[in-house]
């Protein structure tokens, strides 16, 4: 079978070769950004009004816009009531103070203006510094009040005068109250279910990896380019005891491998979810050991599922559909965990592209669950591990609907005794629609001989189904 080609440089991530002295390198520098403070905006307004006489009223007495019934005026305390202008003071002496209460209120309004600014900024203050102490559960949870709530009333507590203890105080009613990591931080829930389960497998002579503990008898799945022709490799557990791990088998074609260790240590098993709870779009966390960094987390989502991946590994040719994401996944990784936002394992990173350098540009590439457990299943069966044959050679159709366009069909091959003909075009495999090309072969390659599979082609603008059972190439 033969299928389109891309040049475009895919690439397995290799296994993380230590240096000579195999230091850690020091993390690079870090730089802060500090946050942003609220611009406040404060504006005044002043009201003016005329400065009416009543025909009334005496020319010594202040003007009113009241009506008022005038009495002889009180004898004013000379150490305590200023006269009124034209009474033993001048005038401009009332006007000054009219002035000093105008600049007294202003201050007054400038106090009052400065206290709900602090207000604002205190309430608006999110800094992840900032932090509660927990009330104590008795060992069992503890919990931290958001930032910005009423941290008084979930973490405060009251002097008992009988007792002289202090009793934590209940919430007050529409007090902020925690919110579970999975609703807050979903990726460090998931990092948290997974981490347990992830571990480091060193290679002699070859490198560093990663790998899956996915059953409880110490079956651990990782890549075929991670452990290579090795028999033995090195297993470093969470815990960070190392042991040794026995290769059962790989499989060169889907890059899948199994090793096994000793089902007496102490260890977890990782929760596992078919392609079908995938969504482009969610959320997406890589854990494995990139450069020989163990237990190291990084989060993205998914960007693409079913995505063909070619590549070659020592002279195999590969074709695997794959899940594609964002999270940074490097050197070392391969092997490792990609994982959902429940914690369960959705595909084991695998390979990357690159721009020509060997760093993570964004565009990572996991094998689905469902492809890496067929294939390990496979290999602690001892099950042959030969790829389905159809017979065909196909080509992506120029325009018109998507599929495998048939160009040639091998007499005597299964697709010859299907009845396939060249000008069908392929757009479904044993109930799964065909995109390409280079989809078909990866459908087939998941195939073993002996595979019996309905093939939906377009033959004459007319859709026809056939049934072909598989060979071996």
């Amino acid at each position: 079978m033969s299928d389109e080609r891309s040049s475009d440089p895919w690439s397995a991530v290799p296994p993380r070769t230590p240096p000579a002295d195999d230091h850690e390198q020091p993390a690079g520098p870090t730089t802060s950004t500090d946050v942003p403070t609220r611009d406040m905006a404060w504006a005044s307004s002043a009201t003016g009004g005329g400065n009416p006489s009543p025909p009334t009223a005496p020319p010594d007495r202040p003007p009113s816009t009241a009506t008022v019934t005038y009495a002889p005026p009180p004898v004013p305390d000379p150490q305590t009531t200023a006269p009124p202008p034209g009474r033993g003071q001048p005038a401009a002496t009332g006007r000054r103070r009219a002035r000093w209460f105008v600049l007294a209120a202003v201050v007054g309004a400038l106090l009052v203006a400065a206290g709900v600014a602090a207000g604002f900024t205190l309430a608006d203050d999110n800094s992840s510094d900032s932090v509660v102490p927990a009330v104590d559960s008795g060992g069992v949870d503890t919990s931290t009040a958001p930032a910005g709530g009423d941290t008084g009333a979930a973490g405060g507590a009251t002097d008992d005068p009988g007792t002289g203890t202090s009793t934590p105080q209940a919430p007050a009613p529409g007090a902020g109250t925690p919110s579970s990591p999975s609703s807050e931080e979903p990726a460090a829930a998931a990092a948290a279910a997974v981490l347990p389960t992830v571990v480091q497998i060193d290679v002699a002579n070859t490198g560093t990896g990663s790998g899956i503990i996915y059953d409880d008898s110490g079956l651990i799945m990782t890549n075929a380019h991670v452990v290579d022709a090795a028999e033995t490799v090195t297993v470093r557990l969470p815990s960070g005891v190392r042991v040794e791990g026995r290769v059962l088998g790989a499989d060169l074609r889907t890059d899948v491998a199994v090793v096994q260790i000793d089902a007496t240590e102490e260890f977890s098993v990782a929760v596992l979810a078919g392609l079908d709870t995938v969504e482009v779009g969610q959320i997406a966390v890589a854990i494995g050991s990139p450069f020989g960094l163990e237990s190291t987390v990084t989060a993205g989502i998914v960007s693409a599922v079913n995505r063909v991946v070619g590549n070659n590994l020592n002279g195999v040719e590969q074709q695997v559909e794959m899940i594609q994401t964002d999270a940074p996944i490097n050197p070392g990784n391969s092997g490792g965990a990609l994982v959902d936002k429940e914690g369960r394992v959705i595909g084991m990173n695998t390979s990357i592209r690159t721009d020509g350098s060997e760093g993570n540009i964004g565009l990572g590439f996991a094998i689905p669950m469902d492809t890496a457990r067929l294939i390990a299943d496979r290999i602690v069966a001892g099950e042959p591990l030969e790829s389905g044959f159809l017979g065909v050679t196909i080509t992506a159709p120029v325009v018109g609907q998507p599929g495998a366009l048939v160009t040639l069909v091998e007499p005597g091959t299964p697709a010859d005794e299907a009845g396939l003909v060249i000008g069908d075009l392929i757009v479904a495999f044993d109930g799964e629609d065909v995109r390409s090309n280079n989809d078909l072969v990866a459908k087939v390659r998941l195939r073993v001989p002996g595979d019996t599979v309905e093939i939906v082609v377009m033959r004459d603008g007319a859709e026809t189904t056939l049934t072909a059972t598989l060979g071996t190439g």
